[in-house]
């Protein structure tokens, strides 16, 4: 599912090397406030594991974009607000 806020998309460059908290985010372009980067951080962490994001070992572009989730009539919320990681690259870490 894409994001709903396309303008302000943040990009990432990602190295992963492994299950737990080995993903490192190596390069950052995009507006962000360093409390909106640690959201980031958590959700990516939570959905690399949860939905298995990453397949093998090395370098993902990520396009990074807010969903605002949505609301009923009343405003109540039915899906909460999220982080939409979209992987647009893959660059697997040389062999030795």
């Amino acid at each position: 599912m894409q994001g709903t806020n396309q303008k302000d998309g943040i990009k990432l460059e990602v190295i992963y090397m492994g299950k737990g908290d080995d993903i490192c985010v190596i390069f950052l372009k995009g507006p962000a406030p360093i409390n909106v980067l640690q959201d980031i951080e958590t959700q990516l962490l939570k959905d690399a594991d949860e939905y298995e994001m990453f397949t093998g070992h090395g370098n993902y572009q990520i396009s990074v974009t807010r969903d605002n989730g949505e609301y009923d009539s009343y405003g109540r919320c039915e899906i909460a607000p999220y982080w939409d990681f979209d992987i647009q690259s893959f660059e697997p870490m040389p062999e030795e």
